[in-house]
């Protein structure tokens, strides 16, 4: 898993990236964290013909000088 800048072309690896996934009697959802201030949920509901997407973003750190891409 990586991340291209595009101005730059640098490439930064991704490394905590992690998926949960659970299936339920109505809804199924898969969460993929890409760190600890951004992750991403996909929600299928039975009875949907639709896929909701819910990002979740920030407090985004900024202590460590280093710039973020969202």
């Amino acid at each position: 898993k990586f991340s291209v800048h595009e101005k730059n072309n640098e490439v930064h690896q991704i490394d905590r990236l992690s998926r949960t996934c659970t299936i339920g009697q109505s809804v199924q959802t898969a969460v993929i964290t890409f760190s600890d201030w951004a992750s991403l949920e996909f929600i299928l509901y039975h009875d949907s013909e639709s896929v909701e997407l819910e990002w979740t973003v920030g407090p985004i750190p900024i202590n460590d000088g280093v710039g973020k891409e969202i």
